[in-house]
């Protein structure tokens, strides 16, 4: 599958997050442009034709519009985008009622069976506030990056029923997000664990609509920033445990996994973590599907024989095995945060473990199904 792949070394990822990206020499092309005054949805593949139109806006500077309104699972995608790889999605949105609406911009949008799995980028209205929310066999991911906390405007409903500008320009990973100013983003996430998908556009289930226009696709060579990353935060992945191997996904448990954490190796297979040190687990577990159970394994050593203590934060419920014997349960945060380990704001979980002298292996249980979560970090005490 497209992801088994992960996310490359700890040490790679981490400078992907310190670096900025090279935009390189090839020449920008246009592959699609829109203002939908044809009417016509060739050019789309929709989910949820109820929740997707095309109509007079009654504004003459834009005339006929894309209107996405809020009914369960909606989307647009822009047929062969997947085709394009690195590329600049540009257009204009627009928020018609003065009430909490989301503007999401897909990419990376991958559908394999029986897995549906995107990148997405959120605007809200009212406040301006951009949120990353990967989606994950159609559970959103935004408890793991709760630190990019971005606003567009410094005024609260400054985004109401006035046309904005937007560009994200996606690069393998990494997107960078644009709005009203195009030369600095407002926030760049540098990173998914899988590269190339069509790109689109969709509301949040639930809200008021969001309105779309003026859509253009260019092929770019790379990312044209090469400023600091935004937010500007420094990762500390060394500190956390980071070398894990995956076992799943599972419609039940496994009990042989769980009390011999070496049983049936073969099927166990790397899972890197992300730049920051996450363990992804909803890459593995599934939401929509029956295979909700995955297990995680790293190995710990020990000097001599030893009491530790087991830090989590997590976004997903957890059991605790060392060495074949139960540690606990640790109940799901409502996010889990980067620095867990340092910041009192932001305090995960402890486990106490007994270590012996030597490799020890330590398995987590992850149980899916649970829609927003999808992940922890760990660190050994």
């Amino acid at each position: 599958m497209h992801w088994k792949a992960g996310f490359g070394s700890v040490a790679a990822l981490a400078a992907i997050a310190a670096l900025p990206a090279a935009a390189g020499g090839l020449a920008a092309q246009e592959r699609f442009s829109t203002d939908f005054e044809k009417g016509s949805f060739r050019s789309w593949n929709i989910e949820n034709r109820r929740g997707v139109r095309i109509d007079e806006s009654g504004d003459p500077a834009h005339g006929k519009v894309m209107m996405l309104e809020p009914d369960g699972e909606v989307y647009a995608l822009i047929r062969r985008s997947n085709k394009w790889q690195s590329l600049r999605v540009e257009g204009d949105f627009y928020f018609p009622e003065d009430r909490d609406a989301w503007f999401g911009i897909i990419y990376n949008f991958n559908k394999t069976s029986p897995r549906t799995d995107y990148g997405n980028i959120y605007i809200r209205s009212k406040d301006g506030l951009i949120r990353v929310s990967p989606y994950r066999d159609g559970s959103e991911g935004s408890p793991l990056y709760e630190e990019y906390d971005e606003r567009i405007a410094a005024t609260p409903g400054a985004g109401v029923r006035r046309w904005q500008h937007f560009k994200a320009e996606i690069h393998e990973g990494a997107i960078d997000l644009y709005v009203g100013d195009m030369a600095t983003p407002k926030l760049t996430f540098p990173a998914l664990e899988f590269e190339g998908g069509q790109v689109g556009f969709r509301p949040e289930a639930s809200g008021g609509s969001v309105w779309i226009d003026n859509i253009s696709v260019t092929t770019i060579p790379g990312l044209s920033y090469d400023g600091p990353r935004i937010p500007a935060i420094t990762y500390e992945p060394e500190s956390l445990l980071t070398s894990w191997m995956a076992f799943g996904p599972w419609e039940k448990l496994n009990r042989g996994v769980e009390h011999d954490p070496r049983h049936r190796s073969s099927e166990w297979f790397p899972l890197a973590t992300d730049w920051r040190g996450a363990v992804v687990t909803s890459i593995v577990t599934e939401y929509n599907n029956e295979r909700t159970v995955g297990y995680f394994r790293a190995r710990v050593s020990a000097p001599v024989d030893t009491t530790g203590t087991l830090h989590l934060s997590t976004a997903e419920d957890l059991a605790v095995w060392v060495n074949g014997r139960f540690a606990g349960y640790v109940d799901r945060q409502p996010a889990a945060w980067y620095d867990f380990y340092k910041n009192p704001d932001h305090a995960g979980r402890k486990v106490r473990i007994q270590l012996a002298q030597g490799p020890n292996d330590l398995v987590i249980r992850a149980r899916g199904g649970r829609y927003a979560s999808g992940g922890f970090y760990a660190k050994i005490e």
